[in-house]
């Protein structure tokens, strides 16, 4: 294919390559509090009382230190009884135990004790703090605890890729693999591995297969789209971020992205129309912000710029530190991808 010569003849600069690595493993990272909120068993105690809750609040709320505080007290009172069941039907009649969650991968039930699931929610914080050898161990332990919980493995080889690991991550996403064969999630971030491995084909073949499992799923053509973003097949981003939008109007990250291919293209105002529709479909969406921002600031709009700055640094400390790196580069069209959730 034309697409993988051309990716093989292309230098990857490290700045490139852990632009790629991060906003893909971020993929990864961000699916476990959802999940958890969604498997959480019916009888959990109200969020003010469950320490385990409250813990997953303040990560939201981006209170890091505030949840490992939380997540600790989980862990040194929780009890430890990681099983795993076959069949839907026998994980239903394991409900009643407070202390276990139930994860459902198709047919496949989980049990998770609350002290694994906590492990793997305090291995999140340290990971947003950047404190990347703590948020391993803590990952690691969660799967000593629950070796079948898929989101582990896949919280762990995304923290290796960030690591520069990338034959770790692959192990670890092929473990996924082995416990849910349809997580689009794990499809995608082992694209990554392949990529920063050089294996192009292998890393388009996973992009297909989650777009194959989930074809009427927007997510999945975003993230393909920031795929082709990235090796520069703007025709192809654009085409898929045009998909994702006829598919859900609402979706803020399908907008910011075709918002970034307009950006590179030199057309601002589309660019910048694009931002601003993404902020209207989720008023916090730090990458929006820091795209709009370094328009008003090339047109000089230094106060309206300032002012998305300070958001985009609320929403996401991790963006805000790279906003004067963003401002230094301004006359070199990089807009920043947001992942599809």
């Amino acid at each position: 294919m034309r697409v993988i010569d051309h990716l093989h003849s292309k230098r990857i600069t490290p700045s490139f390559r852990r632009t790629l690595i991060y906003l893909f493993s971020m993929f990864a990272i961000i699916l476990f509090s959802t999940l958890m909120a969604l498997h959480a068993p019916a009888q959990s105690l109200s969020a003010s009382a469950d320490p385990y809750k409250l813990g997953l609040l303040k990560s939201e709320k981006g209170d890091y230190d505030g949840a490992i505080s939380e997540f600790n007290r989980v862990i040194e009172n929780s009890l430890s009884r990681p099983q795993s069941f076959a069949t839907r039907e026998y994980a239903n009649r394991a409900k009643t135990d407070h202390n276990n969650f139930i994860l459902y991968y198709d047919n496949l039930a989980v049990v998770v004790s609350r002290q694994a699931a906590a492990y793997c929610a305090r291995g999140l914080a340290w990971y947003a703090k950047g404190n990347l050898a703590e948020a391993e161990a803590d990952f690691e332990q969660t799967i000593n605890l629950a070796p079948r919980y898929l989101e582990a493995y896949l919280n762990l080889g995304a923290t290796k890729q960030l690591k520069q690991d990338p034959e770790g991550a692959l192990a670890l996403y092929n473990q996924a693999l082995k416990i849910n064969p349809r997580d689009i999630a794990v499809y995608f971030n082992r694209a990554v591995a392949y990529y920063t491995l050089q294996d192009i084909k292998s890393a388009l073949a996973d992009l297909e297969k989650a777009v194959g499992l989930e074809p009427d799923n927007p997510a999945v053509y975003v993230n393909r789209g920031n795929f082709w973003t990235f090796i520069q097949q703007y025709d192809k981003a654009l085409a898929d971020y045009n998909r994702a939008i006829s598919l859900n109007a609402g979706l803020a990250s399908a907008y910011n992205n075709r918002g970034n291919v307009y950006f590179i293209a030199g057309k601002t105002g589309d660019a910048l129309l694009d931002f601003e529709r993404a902020l209207k479909c989720k008023p916090t969406l730090a990458e929006a912000y820091l795209n709009r921002g370094l328009i008003r600031f090339a047109e000089g709009k230094r106060d309206e710029a300032e002012a998305d700055f300070r958001r985009c640094r609320e929403m996401d400390s991790r963006l805000g530190t790279s906003i004067d790196e963003r401002i230094n580069e301004i006359g070199s069209p990089r807009a920043v991808t947001a992942v599809a959730r």
